[in-house]
């Protein structure tokens, strides 16, 4: 009865070892494409994957949203063109580079924007800069109408999800606080060039700019709360894909823009479970 047991057992394995030598099941996408700067600045189509991120990217503790209040034509026709001429108007402003760490157009590519700590919310009534410790997301167009297009919204949401889990913030926290910079002001408006002091300030981890500089309506008629709970549904995503790997559940492979599970790593497992 024993020797049947263990034949079975042989079998069964033999049978798992042939299927899974042919095939790997897709686990989830667990990369985010991002298209380089030489692609609006230069013409030269680049692209890289944000999975090295926590070696390369200052310290922030907020995820500000953003749409570009204009030219939901140029978006759709041209998004290279028109990421340039944002870059160009910031240059304008004095921001010396294009304000936006990431920028996302209405098919839902995600560009590189600004590197480092953007400049991209900055509260002309208190003074106040709200850049240091966070990253600056735009949305290219306008939505006063709050409807995003699928794709666009996807990516949002899921690099909204990503940067969450990146620095262990929940997209769900509706408080949190950290140190903005204060600048002087005086009669003639803000200056920049003599910090005040700093001071605490309280707000979600995901926010739209109209939620911290009050009169502000960018990002038009996008609903927070909504962009809130779909990001954290990827903040989970790339939580439960980080404990898998630390459980050894499958080794992760790179097919085209997919991560996928090779289950021949699955059966290994499944031989010390069944041995």
């Amino acid at each position: 009865m024993e020797s049947k047991k263990i034949d079975k057992k042989i079998i069964f394995l033999i049978f798992f070892f042939l299927f899974s030598f042919n095939f790997s099941y897709a686990y989830q996408d667990k990369e985010i494409k991002v298209i380089s700067r030489s692609s609006w600045e230069e013409g030269s189509f680049n692209f890289y994957y944000l999975n090295e991120l926590k070696d390369t990217i200052f310290e922030y503790k907020r995820i500000i949203i953003h749409d570009t209040g204009c030219c939901s034509s140029l978006a759709y026709k041209n998004p290279e063109k028109f990421i340039l001429m944002i870059r160009n108007y910031h240059i304008k402003k004095g921001f010396g580079d294009i304000g936006y760490n990431f920028l996302i157009d209405p098919y839902g590519n995600i560009y590189e924007g600004r590197k480092g700590v953007g400049a991209h919310t900055y509260s002309q009534r208190y003074c106040l800069d709200f850049n240091k410790d966070s990253i600056g997301i735009a949305l290219l167009g306008e939505y006063k109408d709050g409807k995003i297009p699928k794709e666009a919204l996807n990516s949002l949401t899921k690099l909204v999800g990503f940067l969450s889990y990146n620095k262990n913030l929940n997209p769900l926290n509706l408080n949190v606080g950290s140190f903005i910079e204060k600048d002087v002001k005086t009669k003639q408006g803000c200056v920049i060039s003599r910090r005040s002091k700093l001071v605490k300030f309280y707000a979600p981890v995901v926010v739209g700019h109209k939620e911290i500089e009050l009169g502000n309506s960018d990002p038009a008629g996008i609903k927070m709360d909504e962009i809130r709970k779909l990001s954290h549904f990827w903040y989970q995503k790339f939580n439960e894909f980080t404990q898998d790997n630390d459980k050894g559940k499958g080794v992760l492979e790179k097919i085209g823009d997919f991560y996928v599970r090779n289950i021949f790593s699955d059966f290994l497992s499944l031989i010390k479970k069944v041995i």
